[in-house]
Formats: C-alpha cells, sequence, structure tokens
C-alpha cells in the first residue's frame, strides 16, 4: 500500500485553511513529512470551548446532538461517514455565519 506521503506529492497549497477534527491528523501529517498550511482550524477543539460539543464526544455525536441533515458522500466506510459529517458541520456553521 503507498504511503499517504506518495499519494500527496504536490501537497496541500500554503495559502489553503484545513479544518479538521482534533489533532490526529495534525500528528499523522507530521510523522509522513506532510507540510501543512499554517492556517488551521480544529473544529473539535472550538465546539468544546463553545460549549456546543461536550468533550468527548465524535464528530457524528456532535452532528446528531445539532440535528445537523447529512448527505452521504460516494465513500464508503467511516472514513466516507465521517466526511460527510465534517462537511454537514462546516455547512452549518458556515450558513450560521452568514446570517450574524
Amino acid at each position: 500500500m503507498p504511503s499517504v506521503r506518495n499519494v500527496s506529492k504536490p501537497g496541500v497549497p500554503p495559502d489553503s485553511v484545513v479544518v479538521q477534527w482534533g489533532a490526529f491528523y495534525t500528528r499523522l501529517a507530521a510523522a509522513e513529512g506532510l507540510a501543512l498550511p499554517a492556517r488551521r482550524i480544529d473544529l473539535r477543539g472550538e465546539l468544546t470551548h463553545s460549549s456546543v460539543r461536550a468533550r468527548g464526544a465524535t464528530l457524528e455525536d456532535c452532528a446528531a446532538q445539532l440535528e445537523l441533515s447529512i448527505a452521504p458522500l460516494a465513500l464508503a466506510g467511516r472514513g466516507g461517514r465521517r466526511l460527510a459529517a465534517l462537511v454537514g458541520l462546516v455547512t452549518a456553521i458556515a450558513g450560521d455565519a452568514a446570517e450574524i
């Protein structure tokens, strides 16, 4: 199986913003030698500080607590479900921000 490093050779453009759920993926990228842009948003941490998400709750738990409508993606398995929940959460946050 190819490593993530080989699949992601082009990398992430330095002016991008990476949205993630927790710090695990930052550590994983560093261990694989992948450079991530400086601008990263940890939604898990942000939502914990805002008391929307209980500490230790999963991405899926948070989406259910907020009663988000999650559109399935064409990706099988847990990764597809988690990515769909993340997309739903970011979409909901972006929609709320537009109303402020």
